[in-house]
């Protein structure tokens, strides 16, 4: 009996004291070197380095931010590589084996067995990863001295991805925060890597307007807030904003021929709005942008993510567009407009949707009977009800966090819809005439003359007023979305902190202390849906900004709201005004017409209007034609400074020409590519070999490529005379070098430049078929290293003088020039041919940039995977911080379980890219496409038209 006693005693003390073995952390943190390589094998010693021409330049960018050596453990390990060299883990631009030596591996487990798992490196030449099974060598125990290491090695990996600000950040800095908490090291200050353009979004946004919107706007400028522990002691009312004045629209205000909105005697005159003059087109414009997008904006984007900010606000409003809202929308509404207190509609804005219609008691039942069956499906949404501003009537529906938020009221034959009292009010009022109303405004005037209402062509009209801007740019408003921004930065890192208790459903809801700093962030509470604060909100959907009371600021934030009026407030040289922009969403093409008045100072814009002046293009000007893929063209000022400073260079330059040497140009010059041959081996470059290969194919063809260039002459007397001077004093500099042949074609002559034979005979193999061909017209001076092209442009010379241009002769090119350019200062025009050259040239840095993005989800996604094993990590992240992550490419993200990480089916995953073929191009279903920009009042009218295969798949 004391036997079995005695062997159930020792049992149970054995027992314990291997629970309690297993339930202590141990950490390990050797040399990658000294492992134990169970399976797969190292490559050879080896100080090769790796191929630098793979792939070209952007295929190494993409491997040095992306490609990193990692570890999975086999039995739940927690494991970090590290590096003596610092938070690079590997070097790309030195050896295999160099790199190797210096890694380290730091892991935590609370087993009792020796840890393993897999290993994963960059193979030497970067084609992939090696795949190796290890285990901790058996004469290596766990020691606490390994702890620090292990802390470290967590905060540089996380404060790295902190670093790079891929989606999730609020995790990873909680994950690099907690390694700070618990270890002895001192947290280190991580800055973001700031994000780039490359140029061809540069370019995109030029063309189209988008920079001067946000240089205008630039409502992402947050105020540098250097002390949030300050008192409010600061009156907001007293603090100056914005001063520069609005300009003044006289006679445009007046005019009594401009038909109106008849919503917009509703929208408050300091607030946007969208007006669509029919329900047809408000369904036009959500399905655009909806299902179809324009694969060249996805290039615009910085981020590949989904808020579902559409979604989102249709269920917030319960006004899903339905099937049953296609049907019955026509024949009830009449026109729709959209308005609202700021832009941020992605965070949280405040919103109200106007319906004019024919039928308001039918159309408001309709929209009621939509309450009663959320009402009936959802217990937490309530029914509210109440007097609005005007003395109406409200009803509406809410729940407790807002996803429910809907207002509904009617005036006249005005039926507003509306997530927020404060701008259900705002809108009754302005209705009622107690607020003033946009259609009161001398910029809606002229807008509306600009952009007639009538219009078969509109799809959409947005219209900021110069109050919503001014108020925008206010210090009410901006130290309001300071505060605002400040407290969603607060919730997130609360949600990171508390995540594993809310995804595990084991969070006890009560109420939070977060940083006190942030003037009514006391109020935080915590249940199984997350983070949240009665004042400002959730991360679905924060606190409007114009529901907020900011009474009073503290002196650090009026100290920042100075800094950003002055800064902006210098950029102005006159005049502060509006922006107004129409759409037109057809099948076969989308338009965007943009009045952006006036630009700021300091403009990306400024050059272009230096040049241009007060010159403009003429529609029949630059020699369009059917041959032209990509043309060029802008406007020439030759009174302007930067053309008297070039008139100064070439007479300075050469003593023969006269004081005004460039006199003898008239007011626009033209750049154009003709279609050819030429092009199709630059396609076939692209595909045999990417950029490299099409470089090297320019290189070795330079002297025969189709680009002319096409100068206005005003005067044909000077031209000549300038041509001479030029002529003469090459001849003089370099006597001898040059061969100038005149030759014939058709009626009209043209020189040919080549080397004389003394100068062959210096001259590299490359150069020797150099030749400039130029034509000297009495309108025109034609300059191109192709013969053949000069040849074209004196054809079309001849033509145009023997008025062989009649309309039935013309094809569908010549039509479209008939049509005249997009823009009076800059205009382009682009045909499918040439947009497929474009990004034949640039898809490496094309499909590295959607790489990028792609493989910057994967980084949180493997995290959701691997420590909560998320069975569709994109769901997971998508639950809990409400924006859902997406390919680029149009792919998905799938578990790769060799390599133990998340992939995309379109660009796979860092290691093992796939560069696939199936990702869509920008100009995918693009048939041609213009733009135009026009310098007016010192601002800025852009216009683009992008035509399309009416079917194709975007």
């Amino acid at each position: 009996m004391n036997r079995i006693f005695l062997l159930a005693a020792s049992a149970v003390f054995f027992f314990a004291c291997a629970a309690a073995l297993i339930g202590e952390e141990c950490f390990y943190y050797l040399p990658v070197n000294d492992l134990e390589i169970t399976g797969g094998e190292l490559p050879g010693v080896s100080d090769a380095l790796p191929r630098a021409d793979r792939g070209g330049r952007t295929f190494r960018t993409n491997q040095e931010r992306f490609l990193k050596p990692y570890a999975v453990g086999g039995q739940g390990e927690e494991i970090y590589i590290a590096s003596s060299a610092g938070g690079r883990t590997w070097n790309c631009r030195e050896a295999f084996n160099t790199n190797l030596q210096r890694l380290f591996i730091a892991i935590r487990t609370t087993s009792d067995r020796r840890p393993s798992g897999k290993l994963y490196l960059p193979e030497p030449d970067f084609s992939g990863l090696l795949v190796l099974d290890f285990a901790v060598p058996r004469d290596v125990t766990g020691s606490d001295d390994a702890r620090d290491d292990f802390l470290k090695a967590k905060e540089t990996h996380y404060g790295t991805l902190v670093r790079l600000a891929f989606p999730g950040s609020p995790w990873f800095r909680h994950q690099r925060d907690e390694a700070v908490r618990t270890g002895a090291s001192e947290p280190r200050p991580v800055r973001a890597a700031g994000i780039r353009e490359n140029e061809l979004q540069r370019t995109f946004g030029l063309f189209t307007g988008g920079r001067a919107i946000s240089e205008n706007i630039q409502v992402d400028r947050e105020l540098r807030v250097l002390d949030d522990s300050a008192a409010l002691t600061v009156p907001v009312d007293s603090i100056e904003g914005i001063t520069i004045s609005a300009i003044d629209w006289g006679e445009a205000a007046a005019r009594k021929d401009v038909k109106k909105d008849a919503l917009a005697h509703s929208i408050p005159y300091d607030q946007h709005a969208v007006f669509f003059p029919s329900f047809a087109s408000l369904v036009e414009v959500i399905d655009e942008t909806r299902e179809r997008g324009t694969p060249v904006l996805r290039l615009m984007e910085q981020r590949s993510e989904d808020a579902r900010t559409l979604e989102r606000y249709e269920k917030q409003l319960c006004l899903p567009l339905d099937e049953f809202a296609r049907i019955l929308g026509p024949t009830l509404i009449s026109s729709v407009a959209m308005t609202g207190s700021d832009p941020y509609l992605r965070t949280g804005s405040d919103v109200a949707v106007l319906f004019e219609t024919v039928k308001t008691a039918f159309l408001k039942t309709a929209l009621t009977a939509r309450y009663s069956a959320l009402l009936s499906e959802d217990r937490s949404v309530e029914m509210v009800t109440g007097s609005a501003a005007d003395g109406s009537r409200y009803v509406g529906v809410v729940s407790p966090r807002r996803e429910i938020c809907s207002y509904l009221a009617s005036r006249g034959s005005q039926v507003v819809v509306s997530n927020s009292l404060y701008q259900l009010n705002r809108v009754l009022a302005a209705a009622c005439g107690r607020v003033g109303s946009l259609a009161d405004l001398g910029e809606y005037t002229f807008f509306r003359y600009r952009y007639p209402l009538g219009d078969r062509d509109e799809s959409a009209l947005l219209i900021v007023s110069d109050d919503t801007i001014r108020r925008w740019c206010g210090p009410r408003w901006r130290i309001a979305a300071s505060r605002r921004t400040r407290a969603a930065a607060a919730l997130s890192s609360l949600q990171a902190r508390y995540f594993e208790e809310i995804e595990s459903g084991n969070v006890k809801a009560g109420r939070l202390y977060g940083p006190q700093s942030i003037p009514g962030l006391d109020d935080l509470r915590i249940d199984r849906y997350g983070v949240y604060s009665r004042k400002y909100g959730t991360l679905a959907f924060l606190t409007p900004i114009a529901e907020l009371v900011v009474g009073k600021a503290s002196e650090a934030e009026e100290n920042a709201y100075a800094v950003f009026r002055d800064s902006y407030q210098r950029r102005w040289r006159q005049f502060f005004d509006p922006i107004a922009a129409r759409f037109a969403v057809k099948p076969d093409r989308i338009d965007l017409d943009l009045s952006v008045m006036p630009l700021i100072g300091a403009s990306d814009y400024r050059e272009f209007m230096e040049i241009t002046g007060n010159a403009a293009i003429p529609s029949d000007g630059g020699d369009r034609h059917a041959e032209s893929g990509l043309h060029f063209i802008m406007s020439i000022d030759k009174d302007s400074a930067p053309m008297r400073q070039a008139s100064s260079f070439a007479s300075s330059m050469v003593p023969g020409l006269e004081a005004k040497p460039l006199r003898w140009m008239g007011e626009w010059v033209s750049l154009y590519a003709d279609e050819g041959s030429f092009w199709d081996g630059v396609t076939k470059s692209r595909a045999a070999g990417g950029r490299n290969e099409v470089e090297e194919f320019l290189e070795e063809n330079a002297w025969n490529i189709p680009v002319a260039l096409h100068i206005d002459v005003a005067n044909p007397f000077f031209m000549t005379g300038f041509l001479t001077a030029l002529r003469a004093y090459i001849d003089q500099t370099a006597p001898g070098m040059l061969h100038w042949e005149t030759r014939k074609h058709g009626e009209l002559q043209y020189v040919r430049v080549t080397p004389s034979e003394a100068a062959l005979a210096e001259m590299d193999d490359e150069l020797r078929g150099m030749a400039i061909h130029y034509a000297a017209l009495p309108d025109a001076l034609i300059v191109s290293l192709d013969e053949g092209v000069v040849g074209r442009a004196i054809d079309r010379r001849i033509a145009k003088v023997k008025s062989a241009d009649e309309e039935g002769g013309k094809d569908e090119a010549d039509r479209r020039a008939d049509r005249g350019w997009l823009g009076r200062s800059v205009a382009v025009d682009a045909r499918q041919s040439a947009l497929a050259i474009i990004e034949a040239y640039f898809h490496d840095d094309i499909t590295a940039l959607l790489e990028r993005r792609s493989w910057s989800n994967i980084m949180i996604l493997n995290e959701w995977r691997r420590r909560f094993a998320a069975a569709d990590a994109v769901v997971f992240h998508e639950t809990f911080w409400k924006t859902r992550l997406v390919c680029p490419g149009n792919g998905e993200y799938v578990w790769n379980e060799r390599y133990q990480t998340m992939e995309s089916t379109v660009f796979g995953f860092p290691g093992c890219s796939s560069r696939a073929a199936s990702a869509p191009g920008p100009f995918q279903g693009i048939t041609a496409a213009g733009f135009g920009l026009t310098f007016e009042h010192g601002g800025l009218r852009a216009r683009a038209s992008i035509e399309r295969t009416p079917d194709a798949e975007e």
